[in-house]
């Protein structure tokens, strides 16, 4: 292709035309263009669509480094990580016993400084391999192309995507298959798995801003946080992200 964007790049740091197919799925998505995020994932996937079996690790040392992991698309890190942030009991209760993604995306409030009870975000199949990729993935694009299948009421595709996906994050010989018979049914399966899947990329923030948009999401978040509880509300001007003072001082009219 034109412009230094490839077909097959030697490295997934590299931009290449899946990954551009991948990058419209989520921006589409977060949009709320469904069709045309279905058509951008669908797109992507027929380029590239290898997931890691976590039952063929041996440990979560044996997960491949960034430049080297197949689920890759387009490689994008963090510039900081923050293991160790502690993780909701509905969250670590959503994961069912055979899940592997438990123990490869969490750990014990134990093993961070200071320590705490229960569990927090520690993903060592990321913190050891690079970083943590935020850039966009093959799970992604299977979780997104699912979602889009459920909104527009193709229950049976949507659904057959996430036992694509699931196959690969749970025990041998254990029931990984889920089944929906209505749209709602479907997209809350599929929403789900995306709070597992993508713990610490920041995904969710966004899924919590485009659903706030919807009336059948929408809810209010309450935190306590050294003894003072914070609140964000549906439609709250809390998820808007506000411009940076120096980019106001560069360029006033932005402020206006």
């Amino acid at each position: 292709m034109d412009n230094g964007i490839q077909n097959d790049p030697q490295f997934n740091v590299l931009p290449s035309k899946r990954a551009v197919y991948a990058l419209l799925a989520r921006t589409y998505l977060l949009m709320g263009q469904y069709q045309l995020s279905l058509e951008n994932a669908e797109k992507a996937l027929q380029m590239q669509n290898s997931l890691i079996d976590f039952k063929s690790l041996a440990t979560a040392y044996s997960y491949p480094v960034l430049i080297q992991n197949p689920e890759v698309i387009f490689s994008k890190t963090l510039l900081l990580t923050y293991n160790g942030a502690p993780l909701s009991t509905e969250l670590l209760n959503s994961f069912g016993a055979n899940d592997l993604r438990y123990n490869y995306y969490t750990a014990p409030g134990t093993s961070f400084y200071p320590t705490y009870t229960g569990r927090g975000f520690g993903i060592y199949t990321y913190s050891y391999t690079n970083g943590i990729n935020i850039g966009v993935s093959v799970p992604e694009m299977y979780l997104i192309a699912a979602e889009c299948y459920a909104r527009s009421g193709k229950i049976a595709e949507a659904v057959n995507y996430l036992n694509i996906l699931r196959a690969k994050r749970f025990k041998s010989g254990t029931t990984y298959t889920v089944s929906a018979t209505t749209n709602k049914e479907a997209l809350d399966l599929v929403l789900a798995e995306r709070r597992k899947e993508f713990i610490g990329r920041g995904f969710r923030w966004f899924d919590q801003r485009r659903l706030n948009l919807d009336p059948v999401y929408q809810k209010t978040y309450t935190r306590v946080f050294k003894g003072q509880t914070y609140t964000l509300a549906p439609n709250s001007d809390g998820y808007v992200f506000p411009i940076n003072q120096n980019y106001i001082d560069l360029s006033p009219e932005l402020g206006k």
